[in-house]
């Protein structure tokens, strides 16, 4: 929630965002993408100063769906890759505008990775104008590496640190209000 947060607070729009989630609890398990950007999230960015309960919910039922086996974007991926040249006019689905706008071109892609993985790792931004941000929380901290490429005058990745800074101090000031 953070980041989305992050995103909109330097960009002033939600991003649709790609998140690897395992589905290691399969036979053969790979990874499939949690879709982060939601309309509760978005919903979230938009009306900050409200308790974002329902957000966080459903953020976590949606990774929950995914790891158990329920996301789309690689069968689509799949499906798409065995259209024919000549029946691609009639696949109508994968040229939409919304499709391809939500499931095609992140400009956010982060990753919670395990301890050992998350410094020693890396991964770059899926569009020019995006960031890769990978993450860990660790017993009593968040360990976090956004990247993004030097060359965009969109994108900067000291501000985007500064303004997760913010986000998640925002973020405990609220959640901590219903912990008490």
């Amino acid at each position: 929630m953070a980041i989305q947060l992050t995103y909109y607070k330097c960009h002033g729009e939600p991003c649709p965002t790609d998140e690897p989630v395992t589905t290691r609890g399969f036979l053969h398990g790979r990874l499939e993408t949690l879709k982060t950007c939601s309309m509760d999230t978005v919903e979230f960015t938009k009306v900050f100063c409200d308790p974002k309960v329902k957000a966080i919910k459903s953020h976590t039922e949606n990774m929950i769906s995914v790891i158990n086996g329920h996301g789309i974007d690689c069968h689509l991926i799949g499906l798409q890759s065995q259209i024919r040249d000549e029946e691609k006019s009639r696949a109508t689905l994968f040229t939409d505008p919304s499709y391809y706008a939500q499931s095609i071109r992140y400009k956010l892609s982060s990753s919670n990775m395990g301890p050992a993985l998350c410094f020693h790792t890396g991964f770059g931004p899926l569009v020019p104008d995006g960031y890769a941000i990978c993450y860990i929380f660790e017993k009593d901290k968040l360990k976090i590496n956004i990247i993004s490429w030097k060359k965009c005058k969109e994108t900067d990745s000291v501000i985007f640190r500064k303004a997760l800074e913010e986000s998640l101090d925002d973020l405990r000031e609220i959640l901590s209000q219903y912990t008490k």
